[in-house]
């Protein structure tokens, strides 16, 4: 039997390239704006609390409230991208948000955007955010032949940690030689651009859109979610893929770099930068060269092997003591996981049903992103009890390496994916 990807690929995309697909191009343009809308807004509003309110002892709350709730509603908002046009959620997403940072622009202006205020934008903006992913990681098999679907995906991904760089650096120009009104201008001229980028995805989709005319109901949906990924064995085994790779790496990775920097490498603000843009740099290479390939064998045993790779490369990254080994080894773990999470997530697309694809792909982002902050909590606890960081890593390092060592010699569906 096919996958739900082959049975509804549209015919016309099979010879074209990727590159002439031109709902396709809408999409990666609405997704850079999107992406560096949002790095340069969380610059922003870390440096305003810090900067100017001075009230950087509480940055964690402003970030907090930009971050729960989208991992609250995400689950939900899936339910509503598989139901509605997709486009059109983007557009209002973004354009809600444009309109949002103009309002911050009057309250700079007039002098009230204080502590509480930003607190209140943040919550808003986290809101809002939690509508565009997964309707735009939905739209992608959509508009997408499966033949170009892993290209598309590493497109979209390498879009995204190349904002992950630029954005911050986008607006510390913006700042230096402008005010916080400035930013905000900036911020919303940007979102407002990808709204309307949205927007014109449909004009060009061969597929119509379609809308549900049934009654929505939200816990019913999710429930059917649920019970669709419990009765597919090979989503399943993903999804644990996906949430031990959330929990052992990507938590002990977002701690562990300013920490070695501090207490192993005894280096600088310039070396924390260094070796923060290596793994980023290593994620976009990768991401380059899916996307310049065209591998469509074994993709889910490549994953599980990059991702063993990346336990092997968390050991070292515990023993090493010296800065040019950290920085390769960061940049080699960002190249090795570019393949784990555009394969994971390409073949998640092929395996899910058009009308469950949004609430799938939210779950399962739900799923592993909730889980870090766990993992973050729990080697703080290490850390406080006396444990360094480097053992830390080494530790979560071979449970990696183990874990999906084991995976790839047991687990045979995997293997042959």
């Amino acid at each position: 039997m096919g996958t739900y990807a082959e049975m509804s690929k549209q015919p016309q995309e099979n010879k074209s390239s990727l590159f002439k697909n031109v709902s396709f191009l809408l999409v990666l343009l609405s997704i850079t704006f999107n992406s560096s809308g949002i790095s340069i807004y969380l610059l922003a509003e870390s440096w305003y609390v810090v900067n100017h309110l001075a009230a950087g002892n509480s940055l964690g709350v402003v970030l907090m409230a930009t971050a729960i709730p989208r991992l609250v509603l995400m689950p939900f908002t899936g339910i509503l991208a598989d139901r509605y046009k997709k486009t059109y959620i983007m557009f209002l997403s973004d354009i809600l948000r444009g309109l949002l940072l103009i309002v911050m622009v009057f309250c700079f202006l007039s002098n009230i955007l204080s502590f509480s205020v930003v607190v209140t934008f943040a919550i808003l903006f986290g809101i809002l955010e939690a509508f565009y992913w997964p309707a735009s990681s939905s739209l992608i098999p959509a508009i997408v032949s499966e033949n170009h679907l892993a290209q598309a995906n590493s497109l979209s991904q390498i879009i995204q940690q190349f904002f992950s760089l630029a954005g911050p650096l986008i607006g510390g120009i913006i700042l230096t030689y402008g005010s916080y009104h400035h930013l905000f201008g900036s911020i919303a001229t940007i979102l407002i651009l990808g709204a309307f980028s949205s927007l014109f995805v449909s004009k060009y989709m061969h597929k119509a859109q379609h809308s549900s005319s049934e009654s929505l109901n939200l816990v019913k949906e999710w429930k059917e979610g649920i019970h669709f990924i419990k009765e597919d064995a090979f989503i399943k085994a993903i999804i644990v893929v996906l949430i031990v790779a959330g929990f052992f790496l990507t938590g002990p990775l977002s701690m562990a770099i300013p920490l070695l920097v501090d207490s192993v490498l005894h280096g600088s603000a310039l070396t924390l930068s260094y070796l923060e843009t290596s793994v980023t740099v290593g994620m976009i290479a990768g991401g380059v060269l899916i996307a310049v390939s065209k591998i469509r064998k074994r993709r889910a045993l490549i994953s599980l092997l990059s991702l063993a790779l990346c336990g092997l490369a968390i050991i070292f990254l515990g023993i090493s003591v010296h800065f040019l080994q950290t920085l390769l080894l960061l940049g080699t773990i960002g190249f090795v996981i570019s393949f784990s999470n555009t394969f994971l997530v390409t073949l998640l697309q092929e395996r899910t049903p058009q009308d469950k694809i949004g609430r799938i792909l939210s779950l399962v982002t739900t799923a592993t992103t909730g889980l870090v902050p766990l993992s973050q909590a729990i080697i703080s606890i290490f850390l406080n009890r006396g444990l360094q960081i480097s053992q830390i890593l080494v530790s979560f390092g071979v449970i990696v390496f183990v874990f999906y060592f084991m995976m790839m010699l047991l687990f045979r569906p995997i293997r042959n994916a």
